[in-house]
């Protein structure tokens, strides 16, 4: 699991994660708790939970299709603390490239992150590689929470419904 200065991921239900505003307009009482580096973290449990449910469904129903995710590491210009209170950028902007060097956490380019990826969709070598987190160029494991499958399937479900509010089916 890829460790940073970054609050853990907690498991909500996904109304709770994707309803920012109550149908009235009001705030949901979720977001009284709304970070943007928490959301972030959400987002990327969600991300691997999503994949590796999608992963199992395709194995199940004979698929060949490759489904990953993955960490490109810290990506500079991205500009993930804009929304952290001003103080927290600042310090963040000192700290980071400290950590980067001191810690040997792998830093990279916006360019280099994208090669990164296209590498993940398009290498001939990753074939039949399906169901994994990446962290950088390695396979490894992810949070305990991602693999949990009735979480997956959870949110999952709650996807489908969510499309089918858009008037478009899943179809798989």
């Amino acid at each position: 699991m890829v460790k940073g200065p970054w609050p853990k991921p907690e498991w909500q239900h996904p109304s709770e994660l994707a309803m920012m505003k109550q149908a009235n307009g009001q705030p949901h009482p979720v977001a009284a708790n709304y970070t943007g580096l928490g959301a972030y973290t959400k987002s990327k449990l969600c991300n691997v939970m999503f994949t590796y449910y999608l992963a199992d469904q395709l194995q199940q129903q004979g698929s060949r299709i490759t489904v990953v995710t993955s960490n490109p590491g810290y990506v500079r210009g991205t500009a993930i603390m804009r929304s952290a209170a001003g103080w927290k950028r600042r310090l963040m902007s000192f700290v980071v490239p400290w950590m980067v060097w001191f810690k040997g956490i792998h830093s990279q380019t916006v360019e280099q992150a994208g090669v990164f990826q296209a590498r993940l969709a398009v290498d001939r070598a990753l074939e039949g590689v399906t169901g994994v987190y990446y962290n950088l160029v390695k396979t490894i494991k992810s949070s305990v929470d991602s693999y949990d499958k009735s979480k997956q399937r959870e949110l999952w479900e709650y996807s489908e419904q969510m499309i089918e509010q858009l008037g478009a089916k899943s179809t798989v």
